[in-house]
């Protein structure tokens, strides 16, 4: 990051970091443990901090839990698999993914023609690490 910071001319210029969900969740972790000057800024927009379907699960039980599943390897969590074009069955802009028609299309596109950018639902290995990761932010 820190050569990316330099302009040729000026020097280094200010470093702002961004992220959504996940990414924000990242961010937030790496900015509260990381004691640096590389970022003059950050915004993040719905940064995950907890896991909703898990909210009536008091934390002990919730770290519990997704152990003991996540011991099974490869395993989705509940309700989860491999990416299929069924979850994005709605017409475009409707449903879970994207309410912009024009954008749903587009990433409809992307994974029908590059079947590397496809990912699966959660495993009960990443849930157990999230449910840890967010209780380390908290």
């Amino acid at each position: 990051i820190k050569p990316a910071s330099m302009h040729p001319t000026v020097g280094r210029i200010p470093m702002v970091m961004i992220g959504h969900s996940m990414g924000g969740h990242v961010g937030l972790r790496y900015l509260a443990e990381k004691q640096n000057k590389i970022f003059s800024a950050a915004a993040f927009s719905a940064p995950m901090l907890r896991i909703a379907q898990l909210d009536a699960v008091p934390f002990f039980l919730q770290r519990g839990i997704t152990s003991l599943f996540q011991a099974v390897k490869d395993s989705y969590a509940v309700g989860a698999s491999d990416w299929g074009p069924t979850p994005r069955a709605d017409p475009p802009g409707v449903g879970d993914f994207s309410s912009d028609p024009a954008r749903d299309a587009l990433h409809r596109a992307w994974f029908e023609t590059y079947p590397y950018l496809r990912v699966g639902g959660p495993t009960w290995k990443w849930v157990h690490e999230a449910v840890k990761s967010c209780a380390a932010l908290a």
